[in-house]
């Protein structure tokens, strides 16, 4: 585990961080396909020899998702954004953190032995949904950082546009138009802005987005309102945050079943209680 993590960040002072937009799809599915039949060739092939035996064992868990916790913490503090390029909803934050050579080491590892442990024992329903919830939640965000990307757009009244730009300052075509239709400003009862919406067409659809309810345009895109025209008068132009996440609905999966898998120990743990008493 320590030449493993010693030659992770080797690779992190030699080459920088990891070429996430390298393994956008379909490479990221393939290796992750590929290295699943490795894994269940391995389990099959040599399951008593010593890297089955350490991916397959209890404390290898415990130590990985430690180290992956010590991870988060560390480089949560120590990465800060790019100046100008901030996100409303901490979603660049987390894919710089995913860009290090030494916490894609520590995933890499965590969700082989997480596979390893699933196929190599046969249990319980709880035991399934929790061990499998993490894994899926881990093959979400870590493969679907290189597909997923976040663009801000300023979004004029009645003139529509189809430019974006990426958070590096990178311009990008969307294959969409939008416009502003109108927008509104919500005061409180000392003056102050309460909440503010906006009415944007999106590709000749008229909606509603308001702050912290995103425009759903695809099951895997999503557009939030993050500003507008402070200039003065009746603004005449907001600024749109979009985020495409394709990959999402598999890491949200992957924490129900861990919330389902948490629910029935629960349950589990009073049943006992009560036939003790």
């Amino acid at each position: 585990m320590a030449v493993y993590l010693i030659c992770a960040a080797a690779l992190q002072l030699a080459f920088g961080d990891f070429p996430v937009a390298a393994f956008a799809f379909p490479v990221n599915a393939a290796v992750l396909f590929a290295a699943a039949a490795g894994l269940w060739v391995l389990f099959r092939e040599k399951p008593s020899c010593a890297l089955s035996s350490w991916l397959i064992s209890g404390n290898t868990s415990i130590l990985l998702l430690s180290a992956l916790a010590v991870s988060c913490l560390v480089l949560g503090l120590v990465r800060q954004n790019p100046a100008g390029t901030e996100s409303s909803h901490g979603f660049l934050g987390m894919r710089n953190i995913v860009r290090t050579w030494w916490f894609i080491a520590i995933v890499i590892a965590l969700m082989a032995n997480l596979f390893m442990v699933i196929i190599s024992r046969k249990t319980d329903l709880r035991f399934l949904l929790n061990h499998a919830g993490v894994l899926l939640a881990l093959a979400g965000g870590f493969a679907g950082a290189s597909d997923s990307s976040v663009m801000r757009a300023a979004v004029y009244r009645d003139k529509p546009s189809r430019e974006a730009f990426r958070m590096d300052g990178t311009p990008e075509v969307l294959e969409y138009e939008l416009s502003m239709s109108a927008f509104t400003v919500e005061d409180d009862a000392s003056g102050g802005v309460r909440n503010y919406m906006a009415d944007v067409v999106v590709d000749d659809v008229e909606t509603r987005i308001r702050v912290n309810h995103p425009y759903g345009r695809t099951l895997s895109e999503d557009i939030y309102l993050v500003s507008y025209d402070r200039s003065g008068g009746e603004p005449q132009y907001c600024v749109l945050e979009i985020v495409r996440q394709p990959w999402k609905y598999v890491m949200w999966t992957g924490i129900v079943m861990m919330m389902a898998g948490a629910v029935l120990l629960f349950a589990r743990g009073v049943r006992k209680k009560e036939v003790m008493s």
